[in-house]
């Protein structure tokens, strides 16, 4: 089980924190929650957030690169749920592949209950900047309704520390490392999302990739397979070897009518938060169905 950070240890972290009346937040001013082999935890909180739906970001330190992120939705897997979660790539990634990277991880969710509720974004950093990593993204379109898959591969000689998806009101059913079939078997080749399309008209879904130069980082994959009952939501998470930290993880939820969607998911366990990625699988009707939660980290 994921070791679930509190809002109310995060908003004493926290000095300040700004909400637009439009429904997008500040994360400029994101706190500080620690490093661990040169990985830098941050998040933004807010409290009592109230919209049909919010939009922010944990920024890195100066000089940092982000390499992952996520939201913590502190409600009910009915009331809510997660949408596009990205890194923040400027000026068109620097005219296509010429910046130094990330400069945060924006995510945003969806409050289908109504009512103020409390949410953090999370950003994992790396603490030395951009150097040794690649951002490599792809797009397909898809219809109104329409559920759709897309990978992004790692360039040959990298292996993928995080990822994201990108698209506008996405119902998420997987954000997750894969493997391509080679010889290692490990789920270090890429990055795969697949969503359905609930924007109401045609839009463009896409995968981003975070990848670090191979052998680099000692990396190890972990997953952990769960099985979610009809009507709830489960918190779920993949476990670091002892020692590990996080560099970032997902969950991917079988295929099938009505399966379900990722209602959350963020670094959790210990201080930084760097044991475990946590994860929230809602099964909205079926009697039951299975998912996997993956987190990747340095060891």
């Amino acid at each position: 089980m994921a070791r679930r950070l509190t809002t109310l240890a995060l908003l004493t972290l926290a000095t300040a924190a700004v909400v637009a009346a439009s429904g997008w937040a500040r994360g400029d001013e994101s706190v500080d929650l620690g490093t661990a082999k040169g990985l830098n935890y941050r998040v933004t909180p807010f409290e009592n957030f109230a919209g049909a739906g919010f939009s922010s970001f944990a920024s890195c330190a100066e000089g940092a690169a982000a390499v992952s992120g996520g939201v913590d939705i502190v409600a009910s897997g009915a009331e809510g749920r997660m949408g596009e979660t990205k890194p923040i790539l400027g000026d068109d990634f620097r005219r296509r592949h010429g910046s130094e990277g990330a400069t945060g991880w924006r995510t945003s969710a969806s409050d289908l209950s109504g009512g103020p509720k409390d949410i953090n974004f999370f950003a994992v950093c790396k603490a030395s900047g951009a150097g040794g990593i690649k951002y490599r993204r792809l797009k397909r379109s898809y219809d109104p309704g329409e559920e759709k898959t897309v990978k992004a591969r790692c360039p040959d000689g990298y292996r993928v520390i995080g990822g994201g998806l990108e698209s506008p009101n996405p119902v998420v059913v997987a954000t997750a490392p894969f493997d391509a079939g080679d010889q290692d078997q490990k789920p270090d080749d890429g990055w795969r999302v697949r969503a359905v399309n609930a924007f109401g008209l045609e839009q463009t879904l896409r995968a981003h990739a975070v990848c670090r130069k191979a052998g680099a980082w000692d990396l190890s994959y972990e997953s952990e397979n769960v099985a979610i009952t009809g009507g709830t939501t489960l918190p779920a998470s993949a476990t670091c070897p002892s020692g590990g930290a996080i560099t970032g993880g997902g969950a991917k939820v079988k295929p099938g009518p009505g399966s379900g969607r990722v209602f959350e998911m963020y670094p959790a366990g210990g201080t930084p938060p760097r044991e475990d990625w946590h994860v929230g699988i809602t099964n909205p009707s079926m009697p039951q169905i299975t998912a996997t939660v993956y987190a990747i980290c340095r060891v």
